[in-house]
C-alpha cells in the first residue's frame, strides 16, 4: 500500500472506552497507514504490528497502542477493546493483563471497578472473588468491617437475626447456656437470675421459693411456712402440732410440751391453759386435767393430784375442793369426801 503523504502525530492517551475513538482521533494518534484496529504502526514505514497485553488499540490507522485503563485489562495481543474486570474482581492501574479477584473480607459487586468493596460490620465474605458479602447469622455477629468469618454469640448472649454487628446479652430472668444461640431461654419457676448475661439460672435457696417462671429474685418463706430444699415452687405450710415463727425458714418448730398447735400454719404455739395440760411434744389439743387432779397454772406438762383431805369431782378443774365439815378424804387424788 503506499505510504506517502501521511499525516503522522504521536500522542500518548489513557482513556476509559466510553470515549475511546473520540479521542483518540481529536488528538490524533492515527495516521493513513492501513494499520487495522489491534494493530499500530509506532515508526513510520515500520509496518503494523500487534497491541501487547495490557493494550488495545480502537481504531485503525493508529500509530500507538493505549494501555488498558482501570478497571480494564487486556489478556492477549492485537485487542481492539479491553476487557471489563468482571464482578468480584478489579484493576486498580492501567495496563493490565489480568483483573485481581476480591480478596477475603473484600467484594465488588459490579464489572470495571478499580478497588474493592469492604465487607461492612454485620457481613463477611470468606473467599477470594467475592461478588456480595454474606450475612452473619442468626446466633452469630460480626464487629467491624472487612471480616472473612462471623464471630459466634458467647454464652450469656444471643443474635436473634442475621447480619447484626453484637450479641445481645440476656436480660434479668433469662440465661444463655451455650454460644451461638438465637434466643434466651426463661428462667423456670423453681430458679431465678438476677443480674443480665447469665450463662445457668440459680436455684431459690432453701428458706425461700419462685413460683412462677422468669423470676429476677425468691419469695421469703412467710411465718407459718417453711422450704427445707433449694429450687422450690411454693412454701410448705407448718402441720398442726409444729409452727413457723420467722421469715425464711428451713424447717417448722414443733410445740413444746405444755403447749400446742391446733390447725397447719400456726405462727406460734398455744399454752395449755389452766384446768388442761399437754404432757409431750408436737399435740394438736391439750388434755384436761382428769377428775381428782387439778391445773392451776397455764403452760403445764401435768395435773397435780388433789391431795389428802380435798377432791376434785370432775375434770378440767384448776383447783381442789375442801372436804366439808363432818366428812374427810383420807388419801389423794379423791374424786370425793367420805362421810
Amino acid at each position: 500500500m503506499p505510504r506517502g503523504n501521511r499525516r503522522t502525530r504521536r500522542t500518548a492517551v489513557t482513556l476509559r472506552p466510553h470515549a475511546i475513538v473520540l479521542a483518540f482521533l481529536s488528538q490524533g494518534a492515527f495516521a493513513v497507514n492501513g494499520c487495522v484496529p489491534g494493530t499500530y504502526e509506532p515508526v513510520v514505514l515500520t509496518g503494523c504490528i500487534a497491541a501487547p497485553a495490557g493494550f488495545y488499540v480502537p481504531v485503525s490507522d493508529a500509530t500507538e497502542a493505549i494501555a488498558a485503563p482501570t478497571g480494564y485489562y487486556v489478556a492477549a495481543t492485537g485487542a481492539s477493546t479491553p476487557t471489563p474486570a468482571p464482578a468480584g474482581s478489579y484493576v486498580s492501574v492501567t495496563g493490565q493483563t489480568a483483573p485481581t479477584l476480591a480478596p477475603p473480607g473484600s467484594y465488588t459487586n459490579a464489572s470495571a471497578q478499580t478497588v474493592p468493596t469492604t465487607a461492612p460490620a454485620g457481613y463477611f465474605t470468606a473467599t477470594s472473588g467475592a461478588t456480595a458479602p454474606t450475612q452473619s447469622p442468626a446466633g452469630y455477629y460480626i464487629a467491624t468491617s472487612g471480616q472473612t468469618a462471623a464471630t459466634v454469640a458467647p454464652a450469656g448472649s444471643f443474635v436473634a437475626t442475621t447480619a447484626q454487628t453484637a450479641a445481645t446479652l440476656a436480660s434479668t430472668g433469662y440465661f444463655v447456656a451455650s454460644t451461638g444461640q438465637t434466643t434466651a431461654v426463661l428462667a423456670p419457676a423453681g430458679y431465678f437470675v438476677s443480674t443480665p448475661g447469665a450463662t445457668a439460672p440459680v436455684a431459690a435457696p432453701a428458706g425461700s421459693y419462685v413460683s412462677v417462671a422468669g423470676a429476677t429474685a425468691v419469695v421469703p418463706a412467710q411465718p407459718g411456712q417453711y422450704v427445707a430444699t433449694t429450687g422450690q415452687t411454693a412454701p410448705a405450710t407448718a402441720t398442726a402440732g409444729s409452727y413457723v415463727a420467722g421469715i425464711g425458714a428451713t424447717a417448722q418448730t414443733t410445740a413444746p410440751a405444755g403447749s400446742f398447735v391446733a390447725t397447719p400454719g400456726a405462727t406460734a404455739p398455744t399454752s395449755a391453759s389452766a384446768g388442761t395440760y399437754v404432757p409431750t411434744t408436737g399435740l394438736t389439743a391439750p388434755v384436761l386435767a382428769p377428775a381428782g387432779s387439778f391445773v392451776s397454772i397455764v403452760g403445764a406438762t401435768a395435773p397435780t393430784s388433789a391431795p389428802a383431805g380435798s377432791f376434785v369431782a370432775t375434770t378440767g378443774q384448776t383447783a381442789v375442793v375442801s372436804a366439808p365439815p363432818g366428812s374427810f378424804v383420807a388419801t389423794s387424788g379423791a374424786t370425793a369426801a367420805s362421810i
